[in-house]
């Protein structure tokens, strides 16, 4: 069905066109899976007046990252080691390299750190401890900055700095409408550094436009050590010239914590199949709500996967339930090019656990999604996967693991196969709770499952539809599977065609709905974002990823959906 096919590239696929001076930077077709990278952009103006001559990276009169003095520490002579931006006329030395610092510099005040206001150029990086990133030997910036990147800079001291001045340039007409970043302290790894806090980056209108972003710092820092710039959320986060460091106070937004153990909230009916039926609390009892994006950063729309995004859809929306669309694999490319669970387990699974607690904090459910299309190729990581959640969450009846989101080639004995391992994973861990199975064809084979059911009390089984393209045919399917006993659940729906494109179809939506409610079918819209498709989006560009959202930020699809959920 080449409709459907298309529908599939669309919506796991970033459009990016990158319009840039400088050799090194191209465009990527669209249904391409990962942003390209942004490095070797026209320079701009990047240097400061009066910065030392040096070598970088200790290419001259010292070697790379060595022991010399900690980066803009005065010499002997009182003269910033070369690399930092100083007032005067700096002779020749290393960058992070044990030669000594040559004549000429601003000399510091006493009794004033020697790094405040100093400018740390982006290319002056320790490249054995940063990854992910675009850069061009012989550049004046760094870029191909998404989820995971991080550049480090070696002997930094932040005695006396209280913020920091982020010198970058973004197009957020190329990739998402905003990037997150962080500042860690002490190395790269999030779990093991110190996060002294994160911002937002927007547009500056283009990759060669730069502008100044100040970021503070969350606690006062005394000494040498290691500073790291991670990318956290969006995509194409900026393209970095350099830093300053200050000695005034600035703001940020926030810390992100990979540690979030479940919380308390109320307690909720449990969900139980019933015949042909998954009820919510008894006869008659069916749940609708919405499905955030991929979690990846690839798509940008990890943005939205927050505790006031989630918290919003549960008291503005009325939304009974959300679903966490955990980017896993996309079944079309390497993996690699992803940035899934399979390749960035930690921020991923993050993502899906912020999504969890806040829909337990606010008594809603929660479909914890593995959002693949050839999880049979690895089932070993999915058991992993679902054994951890089970683990976490197996005690609140408010979650439902769906173990596979759309197969693309894989029949149902393949399928079956696959969630007769997933399953006993789950239920080692969690004896009751909900658990879907997806069905062929990009969930739409209902009635093939429903000739060889899994074995399991508690097991229902995945339709899609996008309301425009699919009809009565699908509806047929549904119903020949729910008469041959099996119970469904629609995880996602759009309202337009599969493809993405075009208006709402309001009439072939309330058929489906019809359907649904008559069936006592519960449901998710597809999706929380702001990406620009019809079916995909129920955001208009630049939504805040905090809720919040009047009609006026709604897409005409987000508004046919959101009067859905209110009334279910």
């Amino acid at each position: 069905m080449s409709s459907h096919r298309q529908y599939l590239l669309r919506r796991t696929a970033l459009s990016v066109v990158l319009t840039c001076a400088a050799v090194g930077c191209g465009a990527q077709d669209e249904g391409a899976d990962a942003p390209p990278p942004f490095g070797g952009f026209s320079p701009g103006t990047t240097m400061t007046p009066g910065n030392p001559a040096g070598s970088q990276n200790g290419q001259t009169n010292g070697s790379p990252n060595g022991s010399g003095a900690p980066l803009g520490a005065p010499s002997s002579e009182g003269n910033p080691v070369s690399g930092l931006s100083g007032s005067g006329t700096g002779g020749a030395g290393s960058i992070n390299g044990q030669g000594s610092a040559g004549a000429g510099g601003a000399v510091a005040p006493p009794g004033v750190p020697s790094m405040l206001d100093a400018v740390i150029e982006a290319e002056a990086f320790n490249p054995a401890a940063s990854t992910d990133i675009d850069f061009t030997p012989g550049g004046v910036n760094v870029g191909g900055f998404n989820v995971g990147s991080v550049l480090c800079f070696d002997n930094i001291d932040l005695t006396g700095v209280q913020s920091i001045d982020v010198f970058y340039a973004r197009n957020a007409a190329d990739v998402s409408s905003s990037g997150r970043f962080a500042v860690l302290w002490g190395g790269a790894d999030v779990t093991q550094a110190e996060n002294l806090g994160e911002r937002l980056t927007g547009d500056t209108g283009g990759w060669d436009q730069y502008q100044t972003v100040n970021i503070g710092l969350n606690r006062a820092v005394t000494g040498v050590g290691q500073l790291c710039v991670r990318g956290m959320r969006g995509n194409g986060i900026f393209v970095l010239d350099k830093l300053t460091l200050r000695g005034t106070p600035g703001e940020n937004d926030g810390v992100t914590s990979f540690n979030l153990p479940p919380p308390q909230g109320p307690a909720v009916p449990p969900v139980r199949v019933v015949g042909n039926e998954v009820q919510f609390g008894g006869p008659g009892t069916s749940v609708a709500g919405s499905s955030f994006f991929w979690s990846n950063g690839a798509f940008g729309q990890d943005l939205f996967y927050t505790a006031e995004a989630v918290r919003w859809l549960a008291q503005d929306w009325n939304a009974q339930i959300v679903r966490a669309a955990m980017a896993v694999d996309n079944g079309d490319t390497p993996i690699d090019q992803v940035g899934g669970y399979l390749t960035r387990p930690l921020d991923n699974k993050r993502n899906v656990q912020v999504v969890v607690n806040a829909a337990i904090e606010s008594g809603i459910y929660v479909i914890i999604d593995y959002h693949a299309h050839a999880a049979e190729q690895n089932t070993d990581a999915a058991v992993a996967f679902f054994s951890e959640m089970a683990t976490l969450y197996g005690a609140y009846e408010n979650v439902i693991y769906e173990i596979y989101n759309e197969p693309v080639n894989a029949g149902w004995p393949q399928i079956k196969a696959y969630a007769e391992r997933v399953i006993p994973a789950i239920r080692q861990r969690d004896p009751d709770n909900l658990i879907v199975v997806g069905t062929p064809f990009y969930s739409q084979q209902v009635d093939v499952a429903s000739q060889d059911p899994i074995n399991d009390a508690n097991v229902a089984y995945t339709l899609h539809f996008y309301a425009a393209t699919h009809g009565d045919d699908l509806r047929n399917r549904a119903t020949t599977a729910m008469n041959n006993g099996i119970a469904l659940m629609v995880t996602e729906w759009g309202t337009t065609n599969a493809d993405g494109f075009g208006q709402p179809n309001q009439g072939a939506t309330q058929q489906w709905m019809n359907f649904l409610n008559a069936n006592n079918i519960s449901h998710c819209n597809w999706a929380v974002a702001d990406q620009g498709e019809g079916s995909a989006s129920a955001l208009l560009r630049g939504a805040s990823p905090l809720g919040g959202w009047g009609d006026a930020q709604l897409t005409a699809s987000g508004r046919l959906v959101k009067g859905i959920v209110q009334s279910w």
